[in-house]
């Protein structure tokens, strides 16, 4: 049997030099991906909101377009108490929330009921409203842009706003019902 050896110095100074090539190429290829990785991360936006809104915060702007048609924006919640509730249909919490939510928007027709979608699309909203026989007017939002600019975490979320657009309470997960109407009979009858 014949085996090759080639153990020149010209074969081993051929063959760092294809390793150093080769190294060379592995980095410029790693640099050059990390660099579309950046930049189409810029292109996407910010992923995390800049802030957390909590209790005693106002509630940042936003406009979004309502199940009805029409076009809600925080202006027209001024003077108003109102709950805003993001959730996502495949959410275990919120398929049992939301019916909760709905009878106590019937028991407080004075408060305005919003509830925003996180990253879903209107058809599987509307198919899960009309199997739970759900009134509550929704926005369905196909990204997270709207819930990431809230600096929410976790489904449901829910933001109890008083009248002047200041975040009075917060909710994740289970929604302690007594609690929550207490806040809001206590927002509604404040002078």
């Amino acid at each position: 049997m014949y085996t090759f050896r080639n153990n020149t110095p010209r074969a081993t100074k051929r063959a760092e030099g294809t390793a150093k090539r080769l190294r060379l190429l592995l980095c410029c290829s790693l640099a050059l991906l990390g660099g579309l990785l950046v930049n189409a991360r810029a292109q996407q936006g910010p992923t995390t909101p800049s802030k957390t809104y909590s209790v005693g915060d106002k509630i940042p702007a936003f406009s979004v377009q309502m199940s009805n048609g029409l076009t809600l924006t925080d202006a027209d919640l001024k003077g108003k108490v109102s709950i805003l509730v993001f959730f996502n249909t495949g959410c275990p919490d919120c398929r049992r929330e939301l019916p909760h939510l709905q009878k106590m928007s019937e028991r407080f027709p004075d408060v305005t009921f919003i509830c925003i979608s996180r990253a879903e699309t209107e058809e599987s909203i509307k198919s899960f409203w009309a199997a739970k026989q759900l009134t509550l007017p929704y926005s369905a939002q196909p990204d997270r842009q709207l819930y990431d600019a809230f600096g929410a975490k976790g489904l449901p979320k829910l933001y109890l706003v008083n009248k002047d657009h200041v975040i009075c309470c917060t909710y994740s997960d289970r929604l302690s019902k007594r609690v929550l109407v207490r806040q809001i009979k206590k927002l509604l009858y404040e002078q």
